[in-house]
């Protein structure tokens, strides 16, 4: 069972001891003092001013946990969490357990990515719009999706090419990674045509209309049927031997075979 609490003023201890509850969800709630949830496995508490997550280390049965939309500076759990959503806070430290899977950190002022080196099950890692450098020590996780978007990363290591999925547009980033495939650029701090187009299996790459164009032109590796080149503000998409790619404004969905062989 569910409980949602929204946009009310709690200024004593909360505890919830019905077996029934497993999901708890407070949003728009005040002075907020959480502990003694031993029954809950999910938690979240957003747009509530939280700047603590001290007393939610006593509720060892979480298993997700969403504080997004809150006031932390710092985030230390000790807690053995599958997934952990804290966007659009003001964390630039932190430290978590191992069991972490997917961990959502974006808009924060995140400096270091040692934090995350020995999270070993980590599968998932969305840290756009925050304040990263470097992302060498990552290098030792087996990531499927990596988010680095309105960073101020200049050199991307060449272990980032074994993630399926990886944002790194808004960076400062020269050159792509030897044998990436599917490369997302947006349209502040790209590189020129000619230093994008440096791997010899480059299938797609995205930037501006015009250097999209160029690219989609100039470099023989990518195999095109059909191309429309009206403004991105309109529906695209464009059909390659390998994927259906749909671009709406500088936003891209990108449809790949799942028998792509390449």
């Amino acid at each position: 069972m569910t409980l949602f609490l929204k946009d009310v003023s709690i200024g004593s201890l909360i505890q919830f001891q019905d077996p029934k509850i497993s999901k708890l969800t407070l949003n728009y709630c005040s002075d907020i003092v959480l502990a003694s949830a031993p029954h809950i496995t999910e938690l979240t508490i957003n747009n509530s001013d939280l700047s603590s997550v001290q007393k939610i280390n006593e509720n060892k049965q979480l298993k997700v946990l969403d504080v997004s939309n809150n006031n932390l500076t710092e985030l230390t759990l000790q807690i053995n969490l599958n997934e952990l959503y804290a966007q659009r806070n003001k964390i630039f430290k932190i430290q978590l357990e191992q069991t972490l899977q997917i961990i959502d950190l974006k808009k924060n002022r995140i400096q270091d990515t040692r934090a995350f080196k020995n999270i070993t099950r980590l599968k998932e890692l969305h840290l756009q719009c925050n304040e990263i450098i470097t992302v060498a020590p990552l290098q030792s996780l087996k990531l499927t999706k990596l988010y680095l978007s309105g960073n101020l990363i200049v050199h991307a290591p060449e272990f980032l090419k074994q993630i399926k999925y990886l944002h790194i547009d808004q960076n400062y980033i020269t050159q792509i990674i030897q044998n990436t495939k599917t490369v997302y650029y947006g349209t502040q701090h790209t590189p020129s045509t000619s230093q994008i187009v440096t791997s010899k299996r480059l299938d797609t790459v995205f930037q501006t209309e015009t250097q999209k164009r160029n690219i989609l032109h100039d470099n023989e590796q990518i195999k095109r049927k059909y191309i429309s080149f009206q403004h991105l503000n309109k529906l695209m998409v464009e059909k390659t031997e390998q994927r259906l790619i749909v671009l709406i404004n500088n936003a891209i969905i990108a449809f790949q075979q799942v028998n792509d062989s390449q």
